[in-house]
């Protein structure tokens, strides 16, 4: 499955430029403002993620840690987390690989684990 996007809105916090092969992928990420802070989620792929402008603090049930541009970090599809930028617009790039598992959320007041469909039907989308 090949999929191409090129500057397609996430909602109010980013765009996305793409190129995906399925079992792997290149992206490119302009962060405006946070993502869902609502709830901790996960990723269906790893990924090798490359700050080239801005910051961003990467909240985790086991802490903060803010990345400045510039930065090089893996995060591994099973790392629970959300972004919140700090700098607008932060800039990064995105090689994913992997074979794509569900997306995931964890309420952060139980730490119960949904679907990515089923908390977007009982919660919405945010912003």
């Amino acid at each position: 499955m090949f999929v191409f996007e090129w500057n397609k809105k996430l909602g109010e916090y980013a765009r996305r430029w793409r190129i995906d092969f399925y079992w792997f992928s290149f992206r490119v990420h302009k962060w405006i403002c946070h993502d869902d802070k609502r709830a901790y989620h996960s990723h269906p792929t790893n990924m090798l993620s490359i700050g080239i402008w801005g910051s961003y603090l990467d909240c985790t049930p086991n802490g903060d840690k803010l990345y400045k541009a510039p930065f090089i970090r893996i995060i591994k599809r099973d790392t629970i987390h959300y972004v919140d930028v700090k700098h607008n617009p932060t800039w990064t790039i995105l090689f994913t690989w992997g074979k794509p598992k569900h997306w995931a959320f964890w309420l952060k007041d139980s730490m119960k684990r949904k679907n990515r469909d089923k908390y977007f039907i009982e919660h919405g989308h945010h912003i």
